[in-house]
């Protein structure tokens, strides 16, 4: 309904000719706000969007054009005129007409006016000074505590400070962060989400393993201050200060590997270097020039020097956590770090700005494999979580927790996993699918339970087992069980020997080098060309920013999604869906 009323709004904007008897629809009185925020050099307001308020009645509070609007929120597809309750959309503040001109700035309504001490009344919100926030848009696969989490909140300040009575939030929808946490009072909550708006999936906490708890956050208390130019967590790192330094079309980069590791020569970083070297000539074709410099950094010692690093764009490696930290702070914040191999080196990306992590971690896997779940589940089904008695249970099993999901917990000792069968058969359903997580990443306790969810397979009983992609590595599980229960892996790396992409890379590969291309070959080659790529063009810095952040690029064998880390460097998340169907082939979902 809501659409339908949106729909023909828009219709009578483009025809312009409806008598005002016609309207079915009436729209809230609008107040120009009070918030400002500056980007790019220009001011605008925050406006948050309330219950029936349309672009026609904002448009005209704010003396500006519907185009107006349209034009300063590119990353909210308004051009059908589709808003949402608690959008913060930024209204481009007019500048002050000469005198004798009749059309002045909007100037705000009463409603509007901030009252002193002595005449607000309790209830109304108190409007938080510019400098003390940050305005964040929600990414299309975060929820509130993924949200609150990254900014080291609770879910309820969070949802106190923007006014939310749910922690739904829609995709792409703005959010206030508070700078200082205790300094600023929360909005009051009187925003509430759309009726009829598409549910959406069950919140999961997204906290890191290697990261912290959000700290407890104090009564926010009211504090006067003068707005001051503040920019969001996505533009305020080191996009803009690379922005401002590069000056060639041809980007620099520095590939430092450990090429002769303690005395030895390491294949694996010839290959992931061989696989740059592919992609830089494939960059080339298309016009994008790189220029690598290489820098061994055997035996643990990274031979560069301050110059070298300010003078090149990029950095690809070291690998350990131990050298890229030594080479980061050295590094420029203007010049961006890769970390191409090691999951480990996440826990550096709070301290570093500049670092970008390559790989995606195994959080990102345990919260995919809960949403698959969700995607899967069909009524009839359960789900069935499945824990080892002597070890903690992974961190899947509290980020399916956290979903939502109705699940039922089996507890199993090393010795009851290896014939569980007939404990799991009295949890499954009558006759839909049972979704299973086991959690535990000890290999013997795996297999045993997989081994039996086979048996269970085997007569009639429809399965799915979900995993990360450290599945793949278990010796002792055969793959013969892995299809027949249907296994569903949400993994890093994964290489579809189908694909005519890789079998064109395979030609090539072969060809320059006279060597069949590793696992290392693929990830050189999927991170020089992502990266490059995404550097190489710094005059379309706001469009390379979109890139990276909100559309997924697939390489040959990972995919890279990144987002940040509020005051620090970039993660990614992308994952693959790996599927081992029955009849034994192995299918790479596309997503």
């Amino acid at each position: 309904m809501k659409r339908l009323l949106t729909s023909l709004i828009a219709a009578a904007l483009c025809l312009g000719s409806l008598p005002l008897a016609a309207q079915v629809y009436k729209s809230a009185p609008v107040s120009v706000s009070q918030e400002t925020v500056r980007k790019d050099g220009k001011v605008y307001y925050a406006h948050k969007v309330l219950d029936h308020q349309t672009l026609f009645s904002i448009s005209r509070a704010y003396d500006v054009s519907y185009q107006d609007i349209v034009d300063a929120n590119p990353d909210l597809d308004l051009t059908r005129g589709q808003i949402q309750i608690g959008q913060i959309l930024m209204i481009p503040q007019k500048e002050a007409k000469a005198a004798g001109t009749d059309t002045p700035a909007p100037q705000a309504s009463p409603a509007a006016t901030v009252k002193t001490p002595a005449q607000q009344p309790a209830t109304a919100p108190a409007a938080a000074p510019e400098e003390d926030y940050t305005i964040y848009t929600a990414k299309w696969y975060e929820d509130l505590n993924m949200i609150a989490a990254k900014f080291n909140l609770s879910k309820e300040t969070l949802m106190a400070y923007n006014g939310l009575t749910s922690d739904k939030i829609e995709k792409r929808q703005k959010l206030r962060i508070p700078n200082r946490p205790g300094s600023v009072a929360p909005a009051v909550a009187s925003t509430k989400q759309p009726a009829g708006s598409e549910a959406t999936a069950p919140a999961v906490t997204p906290a890191l393993p290697e990261e912290s708890a959000p700290a407890t956050v104090e009564e926010p208390v009211v504090q006067a201050a003068v707005p001051e130019e503040t920019e969001s967590p996505s533009t305020s790192s080191f996009w803009d200060l690379f922005r401002k330094k590069k000056s060639s079309d041809k980007i620099s980069v520095a590939v430092i590997l450990p090429f002769n590791a303690k005395g030895q020569v390491s294949h694996s970083a010839f290959d992931l270097y061989s696989g740059m070297l592919l992609a830089v000539r494939d960059l080339a074709k298309s016009g994008i020039q790189a220029d690598l410099k290489v820098i061994d950094n055997k035996n643990a010692a990274t031979p560069v020097t301050d110059a070298q690093l300010s003078d090149c764009d990029l950095v690809i490696g070291p690998i350990t956590p131990e050298d890229l930290e030594s080479v980061l702070d050295r590094c420029p914040h203007a010049t961006a770090v890769v970390s191409p191999l090691d999951p480990k080196a996440i826990s550096l990306t709070a301290a570093y700005p500049n670092l970008i992590q390559a790989p995606s971690p195994a959080s990102a896997q345990n919260l995919d494999i809960v949403h698959w779940i969700q995607d899967d589940f069909l009524t009839g089904d359960k789900v069935l979580l499945i824990k080892e008695k002597e070890n903690a249970a992974t961190s899947v099993a509290e980020y399916l927790a956290a979903s939502g999901l109705q699940y039922e917990t089996v507890v199993l000792s090393a010795g009851e996993a290896r014939s569980c069968a007939e404990r799991i058969r009295l949890l499954l359903p009558a006759r839909g699918t049972a979704h299973i997580v086991v959690a535990s990443e000890r290999e013997t306790f795996f297999n045993d339970v997989v081994r039996n969810l086979n048996l269970l397979s085997v007569k009639g009983h429809e399965l799915i087992l979900y995993g990360p992609s450290k599945v793949r590595t278990f010796d002792m599980v055969e793959v013969e069980n892995l299809h027949r229960v249907n296994a569903h892996l949400s993994c890093s790396y994964f290489i579809d020997y189908e694909n005519p992409r890789i079998k064109d890379f395979l030609l090539s590969y072969r060809a320059l080098f006279g060597a069949e291309p590793t696992q290392f070959s693929y990830q050189g080659y999927d991170i020089a060309s992502y990266f490059i790529r995404n550097f190489a063009t710094p005059e379309r810095e706001r469009e390379r920013m979109t890139r990276l952040e909100d559309r997924k690029y697939r390489g040959l064998q990972s995919d890279f999604l990144l987002t940040d880390t509020y005051g620090g460097g970039n993660v990614n998340q992308a994952v693959r869906r790996v599927v081992y169907r029955n009849d034994y082939s192995i299918d790479l979902l596309n997503q």
